[in-house]
């Protein structure tokens, strides 16, 4: 957290770049707000600032109405702490009721105390406390922008207990679900459930956005000016998504789930694809470059196989050999709403049966295919939410046919790491270069990005799109 002086003078300024790193808990009213929020500042006799809105439930104060701190992007806990961003990783992706201290500590390769300690450091207060903030919150999300009975989003926001979840409602937000939702909930179109996602604040989604539009599989995905929609493989089945970027201040996200329960996983995935997590009010200019949001993974396995589809070839080329196995591999679907999407990205059982020498692909291509295939089936590579990048690179480089630029990049996409940094990068070693220059080597790449530490990844994203932009035929990953 920053220090309190600061904290007091951001709020007084509604400063956005502080939002998400603080809460401000009013000792008079029992309120907590975000920094920006648009209520008249208190004294400073009065206020405590506390690291996240987790921290401050469990002191007993309750979340503004107006400034809505569930909108929030949480960034007290990504300032380059991997550990604690892989638990709530691991967290969001499990139900929180079942994700014992002691298997989430199993998780992270650390002991409970040394993952309780860093949680009261960093977010104020315990993993549990943590996870059930978040599940409130979410549930606080569906009961005003959906119809659903209170029971199906008490099981859809993580909760196994019904009388637990009422219990801690009306403990967080000092009403019953039934009288929070009251008379203003908005209907769901059938099966349709729309959300707004997280304040995105200057740092928009567009950019996000436009990197899939130009990697578009048809039958998979597909995208119209600010809005983006694609099929997504969620447990043993299949969902639909529409991501509407139009108005910047206020991304839209529609669902077609085929079972309410998974949309607590859909929101979750969506929101690390954007990169919606990342606090890139938090980080430097790069190299004279403005942060941006590193595209993250609608489906890890996914972006692991474009990856290596990726090498040597343009972008243009790799999406159109992803297509091909999309077309040859990927299992048919029909999903209500999204009759032009008829497919979705095949599993990795799925790649192992497939031909790989019909995708027109070179014979090493299509063994390192093959291999990471295996990997992920047979499970000692993990792709999931809360993976260890560090572990993941290790069975990467076991495998034939990936280097280290594919390894970083799987890295950094896919499995979410900020620090992420393919220092061979050929655009990268020319554009750091001095005007004039040959190209800097990839160790002199590697020292000059050791200021950038922990962000190096966003770096990576911010020079390759700035250099995009000054020479239109750069095909850069």
């Amino acid at each position: 957290m920053p220090p309190e002086d600061a904290c007091f003078t951001a709020v007084q300024a509604r400063d956005p770049r502080f939002d998400g790193r603080f809460v401000t808990a009013v000792l008079t009213t029992g309120i907590y707000c975000r920094p920006i929020c648009p209520a008249r500042t208190p004294k400073r006799v009065n206020v405590r600032f506390l690291p996240s809105a987790a921290a401050a439930e469990a002191e007993g104060f309750r979340a503004c109405r107006r400034c809505r701190p569930d909108r929030a992007v949480w960034a007290a806990a990504r300032l380059g702490d991997d550990l604690i961003a892989r638990a709530l990783r691991h967290l969001d992706a499990a139900n929180g009721d079942e994700l014992s201290a002691e298997r989430l500590a199993a998780h992270c390769g650390v002991s409970v105390r040394q993952l309780d300690r860093r949680f009261r450091e960093s977010l104020g207060t315990t993993p549990a406390r943590v996870a059930r903030s978040r599940r409130l919150h979410f549930a606080k999300r569906l009961l005003e922008t959906t119809d659903r009975s209170v029971t199906e989003i008490a099981f859809a926001s993580g909760f196994g207990s019904l009388r637990r979840f009422h219990a801690a409602f009306r403990e967080t937000f000092d009403a019953s679900p039934s009288e929070l939702r009251g008379t203003t909930r908005a209907r769901d179109s059938g099966s349709w459930i729309e959300l707004q996602l997280p304040d995105p604040g200057a740092f928009g989604l567009e950019s996000v956005v436009a990197f899939f539009a130009a990697r578009v599989i048809p039958g998979l995905e597909h995208c119209e000016g600010a809005r983006l929609r694609r099929v997504l493989r969620v447990g043993d089945g299949f969902a639909g998504v529409e991501i509407d970027v139009a108005d910047p201040a206020s991304p839209r996200l529609r669902l077609h789930p085929s079972a309410f329960a998974q949309v607590r996983t859909l929101v979750d995935t969506v929101v690390g694809a954007l990169g919606l997590l990342a606090p890139c009010h938090a980080m430097p200019d790069f190299a004279g470059h403005r942060p941006v949001r590193v595209p993250g993974a609608f489906d890890p396995f996914e972006v692991a196989v474009r990856a290596i589809l990726g090498q040597q070839v343009s972008v243009r080329a790799a999406t159109t050999l992803a297509g091909r196995l999309v077309e040859r591999a990927g299992p048919r679907i029909e999903l209500p709403g999204f009759d032009d999407l008829d497919r979705a990205f095949p599993s990795a059982a799925d790649v192992l049966a497939t031909d790989l020498a019909s995708l027109g692909v070179p014979a090493r291509r299509a063994a390192a295919l093959r291999a990471l295939a295996t990997a992920v089936h047979d499970g000692s590579l993990g792709l999931t939410p809360g993976a260890d990048p560090q572990a993941a690179r290790n069975v990467l480089a076991q495998l034939p046919g990936l280097g280290p630029w594919t390894i970083e990049y799987i890295a950094m996409r896919a499995l979410g790491d900020p620090d992420a940094f393919p220092y061979s990068d050929l655009v990268l070693r020319k554009v750091l270069a001095a005007p004039g220059e040959p190209p800097l080597s990839a160790r002199e790449v590697a020292t000059r990005a050791e200021a950038w530490r922990p962000w190096r990844a966003h770096a990576c994203l911010a020079i390759w799109g700035a250099a995009s932009a000054t020479a239109p035929t750069h095909d850069s990953r």
